[in-house]
């Protein structure tokens, strides 16, 4: 940090969060989409102090932590949705697979003829030629 004078003053830094002239708020996203939060007191912080996002929305909703199991689903896939609207949360892992599973059984077209797989191909805006 420089004094009124422009000399740099000991012993203090301008490299501390909001004081730094690159902050950007304490958000970061992430390569694979999610958004971390710097968040330096936080328990369950990373090493260079941040946490995720959606996780921070939840416990805040809570008004309590989090368990190291409980996951955090994003109802419409965007990572970066973190609204509590958009949070839902699950007991582990296995809960979060099994929705997963479920949905994509509700996705997949079980018929029993080509001619219901025409039909359903047909009223989802396929087009069907028949040879």
């Amino acid at each position: 940090m420089r004094n009124n004078e422009g000399k740099f003053v000991k012993g203090i830094s301008n490299n501390v969060l909001s004081d730094n002239p690159n902050w950007q708020g304490g958000k970061v996203k992430r390569k694979d989409g999610y958004v971390m939060l710097k968040l330096p007191t936080h328990p369950n912080k990373s090493k260079s102090g941040y946490f995720m996002e959606h996780r921070a929305v939840m416990e805040n909703n809570l008004g309590r932590l989090l368990d190291n199991t409980e996951i955090v689903h994003h109802l419409d896939g965007d990572r970066t949705n973190n609204n509590i609207e958009n949070l839902q949360l699950l007991k582990n892992k296995k809960e979060h697979m099994i929705l997963h599973n479920n949905q994509l059984k509700a996705d997949s077209v079980r018929l029993s003829s080509d001619e219901e797989l025409i039909n359903e191909l047909s009223k989802r805006g396929f087009s069907v030629t028949r040879k």
